[in-house]
C-alpha cells in the first residue's frame, strides 16, 4: 500500500464518523420534533412534555406571556377549547414547510392551517438534542376586521 494512500484512507474514516456522528445527533434532534408534533396531534400532555427541553417557551400571542414548559398542559387545554369554539378539532394541514439543522439545532418553519376553520398563521419550532427548546406561531385571518377601533377576529 502506498503510503498516501494509508492517509487518505485514515481521513476518509475519520470523516465519515464525523458525519455519522453529526447524522445520529440530527436523528435525536427529527424524533424529538416527531413525538412532539405527535403530542400535540394527540393532546398528550405526558409525550409533548417528555420531548421538551427544561427551558422550553412557547409564544402564543394571545396568551398573555410566553407559555413556559411547566404551564404547557394548561395551555394545551385552552389551545384545544379555543380550536373547538372556531369550529376546529384540532386537526391540523401543515404545508410551505422548511427544515434546517444548524449549529446543533434543527430549525423548522411551517405554515400551520386548522382544519375546518379560518384559522392559520406560521410556526417556527428550534429543537435541540436536549428536547424542544422554542415554539413560536403568529396567526393569519382573512376575516379579521377593524370595527370601532378595536381589533376584532373569529378567534379572539
Amino acid at each position: 500500500m502506498k503510503p498516501g494512500l494509508k492517509l487518505d484512507i485514515l481521513a476518509l474514516t475519520f470523516r465519515y464518523s464525523a458525519h455519522m456522528a453529526l447524522f445520529d445527533s440530527m436523528s435525536k434532534r427529527l424524533e424529538l420534533r416527531e413525538l412532539y408534533m405527535q403530542g400535540w396531534y394527540q393532546l398528550d400532555a405526558e409525550l409533548l412534555l417528555s420531548t421538551t427541553a427544561e427551558s422550553f417557551i412557547f409564544d402564543d400571542p394571545f396568551e398573555p406571556e410566553p407559555v413556559k414548559r411547566e404551564m404547557l398542559v394548561g395551555y394545551m387545554h385552552r389551545w384545544d377549547q379555543r380550536m373547538r369554539a372556531s369550529g376546529g378539532d384540532n386537526q391540523w394541514v401543515l404545508t410551505h414547510q422548511t427544515r434546517q439543522d444548524r449549529d446543533a439545532i434543527l430549525i423548522d418553519w411551517e405554515w400551520w392551517e386548522v382544519s375546518g376553520t379560518s384559522l392559520q398563521g406560521a410556526a417556527v419550532v428550534l429543537t435541540s438534542d436536549a428536547g424542544v427548546l422554542l415554539e413560536r406561531i403568529t396567526y393569519f385571518d382573512r376575516d379579521f376586521s377593524m370595527r370601532d377601533g378595536i381589533r376584532r377576529s373569529n378567534f379572539s
